[in-house]
């Protein structure tokens, strides 16, 4: 991206590639954490109340991740139309955008095999894991193109110099 041309948070390559990774490792550790806690009773009980503590933190870190990445200039460039975008910066939203699709295909595969194969292995899914999984992927999945673009130019730029 040789202009920044577009009115969202103009953040640094770096940090906006370490807001994507941060934003994944909540969402994704939140749902980790999901997974054990118990269903909706009350986790007191079972002894893992402790655990609602880093699930809240990495959820409400994670979302405000998602934010800051809505907001940012790579997210107008993911969202650009084609006329906007000279032959560089749309070839790298085309592979953001596809990479996004790598991504969320394997994280629905992912979960189906859990779905399908889980009770084999003694996993049990509740709805409220579910609901989560299903967060989790849409809010991945939106703001998957700014991430994967941001990763991408700080490739390119470090190819560069």
């Amino acid at each position: 991206m040789t202009k920044r041309k577009h009115h969202g948070l103009n953040l640094r390559i770096p940090v906006l590639r370490a807001i994507f990774i941060a934003t994944l490792i909540g969402l994704w550790g939140a749902l980790a954490i999901k997974c054990f806690l118990p269903g909706a009773d009350d986790p007191a009980d079972t002894g893992l109340a402790w655990l609602l503590v880093p699930h809240g933190i990495l959820t409400i870190g994670g979302l405000i991740g998602v934010g800051v990445m809505l907001w940012s200039d790579f997210s107008f460039v993911a969202q650009s139309a084609d006329a906007e975008l000279d032959e560089r910066e749309l070839a790298a939203r085309n592979r953001a955008h596809y990479l996004t699709l790598r991504y969320v295909l394997c994280a629905v595969l992912l979960g189906w095999c859990v779905l399908e194969f889980g009770d084999r292995f003694g996993i049990e899914v509740s709805r409220e894991i579910i609901v989560q999984f299903l967060m989790v992927l849409g809010f991945t999945g939106i703001i998957g193109p700014a991430g994967f673009l941001a990763l991408q130019t700080e490739r390119n730029a470090e190819e560069e110099s």
